[in-house]
């Protein structure tokens, strides 16, 4: 008896709750892609025991990724490094991207940064996300990342993150 007492308490007490529907939050999703030897003029070094690639006015790198199956919003796209000495970097990127069967320039765009203040051996992020528009689910995309000036000493770029839902 005491049994069904319980289970009826606790059914009555269910039913007495607000009909609450909880919406399953957003998972973002995110990779990282380190820049290995390929067409640059940056030169390879290393910062502490990270391996990076070193960029003064004028140098550029290029690297390439292809964009997860299930991507559906990019939330952001960041070249990751540390920078030498207290100062500020001019940058450009260049985007190239598209799908298996188009041109590889289906999607080009680019985005510019000037004198962004960065901290001595602090890493450091500089978001190229706007270079991305038009960014698709199985794009093969190509990036050039160019350090246009300098202010002192050099950024050393570990890789590009990219996250996404």
């Amino acid at each position: 008896m005491k049994i069904g007492r319980s289970v009826s308490s606790a059914i009555a007490a269910h039913s007495a709750l607000p009909n609450v529907h909880h919406t399953p939050p957003v998972l973002t999703k995110e990779f990282f892609v380190t820049l290995w030897s390929g067409y640059m003029t940056a030169t390879a070094s290393a910062t502490g025991d990270f391996n990076t690639w070193r960029f003064d006015g004028g140098k550029y790198a290029h690297l390439d990724f292809k964009v997860p199956h299930d991507f559906t919003a990019l939330t952001h796209c960041k070249i990751i490094g540390i920078k030498t000495t207290n100062g500020t970097i001019d940058w450009t990127v260049n985007t190239d991207f598209a799908a298996i069967g188009e041109a590889s320039t289906t999607h080009s765009d680019s985005d510019t940064g000037i004198g962004l203040a960065m901290t001595d051996t602090e890493i450091e992020e500089i978001d190229i996300s706007a270079a991305f528009a038009n960014l698709a689910a199985d794009d093969y995309v190509g990036v050039k990342f160019l350090c246009d000036a300098i202010s002192a000493g050099f950024y050393e770029v570990i890789g590009l993150v990219f996250k996404y839902s």
